[in-house]
């Protein structure tokens, strides 16, 4: 199912289509929702799904994107159900973009992936009736696993590891 809300774990501007990410337990992940329609909007809602035994969204943490004047909205549906979302509270719309996160913190040890689970989408046309799409949008933590030179346990290799080496390089104490 197509859902023009797209969900990304790569904490970089942009949508880069980071689905899957391994996590360290009582370590905050950010979750990042873009929109990608063709139509312009003026809100957005987004259900998502997910263990709650495993994981925690931190709705007091929601940010949204979309504008100056925005009204954000979140709310626990039950165990393993929240909604998020936002609209603007004047007269403008907005097209493609980054339109809101939220920290997901893996509660404990996993031995297998878990996922969050994006099951529908609610739009507020700029131009025309509002919209709920019903969609099967997915990422997935998985467990943490050593990555040779990830110095800072974010599970990639990156300029903050390559940082951390140099500061320690020739270092007996490090």
């Amino acid at each position: 199912l197509f859902s023009p809300i797209q969900m990304d774990l790569d904490g970089t501007a942009g949508n880069q289509g980071l689905k899957s990410i391994a996590v360290v337990p009582g370590t905050s992940t950010i979750l990042t929702l873009h929109y990608e329609g063709t139509t312009a909007i003026r809100g957005f809602g987004a259900k998502l799904e997910y263990d709650y035994g495993l994981v925690e969204i931190a709705l007091e943490a929601f940010e949204t994107q979309i504008g100056e004047g925005s009204l954000p909205l979140t709310r626990s549906m039950g165990d393993g159900v929240v909604e998020i979302g936002a609209v603007l509270m004047d007269d403008s719309a907005f097209d493609a973009m980054q339109v809101a996160t939220v920290p997901l913190t893996l509660l404990g040890e996993i031995t297998e992936p878990t996922q969050v689970i994006l099951t529908e989408v609610t739009l507020n046309l700029a131009d025309g009736p509002d919209q709920r799409i019903a969609t099967n949008e997915v990422i997935v933590l998985e467990p943490d696993a050593f990555v040779k030179g990830d110095f800072d346990g974010n599970g990639k290799v990156d300029f903050l590891d390559f940082f951390a080496f140099a500061d320690a390089f020739g270092n007996p104490d490090a």
